[in-house]
């Protein structure tokens, strides 16, 4: 759904609202992985296309209360770890991408 509504919005602006030019998941290309690997976010990260790219992401300090609302809280956690290493975004920034969040927008 997202994807569809970005497509529609010209240079990521419309009336003062700001959104990437693509929205990718680790989803698109496993779609109920059993765990998350640094590959997994390496191949994420080289397959973005020009222009900005916002990559969903859940990562979470898994709590047993967070165990007992999702069945794949230890995903979670993996994708902490992952995303946390300097490794992403050393590969990130050799690749020429900058990394940025979405205060960059607000003007």
């Amino acid at each position: 759904m997202l994807n569809y509504l970005t497509s529609k919005v010209s240079n990521g602006c419309l009336q003062g609202f700001w959104s990437p030019d693509t929205f990718l998941s680790i989803h698109d290309y496993i779609p109920f992985p059993s765990q998350i690997e640094d590959r997994h976010y390496s191949n994420l990260i080289r397959s973005a296309p020009g222009g900005t790219t916002e990559i969903m992401v859940h990562p979470a300090y898994v709590t047993p209360a967070l165990e007992g609302l999702f069945s794949d809280a230890h995903i979670k956690t993996q994708e902490r770890e992952v995303l946390t290493r300097r490794s992403l975004l050393k590969l990130a920034e050799d690749i020429g991408i900058k990394t940025v969040s979405y205060r960059f927008a607000e003007h």
